[in-house]
């Protein structure tokens, strides 16, 4: 890990109050975003550089057992309670107790992209932290006509943010660096329609 080292929030929210879930579960199941979302945070130019992806603790017991920890990636999840003698709650996994905590004990791993992958505490708490400096967001809408599904946690980031500038989708892809990786267009899944995008922080 160097000082130069991307710091990454990546989340999909759904329009128009950037809503990301609900009772612990997310309100949708689009399968194309998973695969885009395992795609970007395993993806590194080479087969010595792993990313790290950090996670509070209520987003680590969302993901399946038969999922976690999330392949080719180093997880990372994070607990107030968290200390050095605490056994790992699973092989490979490291325990902080804040985001500071946990860039400590990266920095002597060969980092690519650090990816904050929830929950909205901890998203929350980062719009306002210059380490971060980038948001990977996909927008998703309903379809005309669709109901909203309910939901209890938002972002609190607008899209019109002085701080921040909305990339084009090939600078998202450019960042990324998956050459494979198709991010460009309007996916359409079941009863959404989403985009992938990009904000960075503007320098002060």
């Amino acid at each position: 890990m160097t000082k130069s080292t991307p710091i990454v929030a990546i989340v999909a929210a759904l329009a128009p109050d950037l809503g990301i879930g609900y009772k612990g579960t997310l309100p949708w199941k689009l399968r194309q975003e998973m695969k885009y979302f395992r795609k970007v945070t395993s993806y590194s130019s080479s087969d010595s550089i792993q990313n790290v992806v950090v996670m509070g603790r209520k987003t680590w017991e969302s993901i399946p057992p038969k999922f976690r920890p999330l392949p080719n990636r180093l997880n990372v999840v994070l607990s107030r309670s968290a200390s050095t003698s605490d056994a790992p709650i699973a092989e490979g996994v490291i325990m902080a107790k804040s985001l500071d905590d946990a860039l400590v004990k990266v920095q002597n791993k060969n980092i690519g992209k650090i990816f904050i992958i929830g929950g909205a505490e901890i998203y929350n708490s980062l719009f306002e932290d210059t380490r971060l400096s980038h948001i990977l967001l996909t927008e998703i809408s309903t379809k005309h006509g669709v109901e909203l599904p309910p939901m209890d946690r938002y972002l609190k980031f607008k899209l019109d943010s002085k701080g921040w500038e909305k990339n084009s989708q090939e600078q998202l892809k450019k960042f990324i660096g998956d050459e494979t990786l198709e991010v460009e267009g309007t996916i359409e899944e079941g009863d959404y329609v989403y985009t992938y995008g990009m904000f960075t922080r503007k320098d002060e």
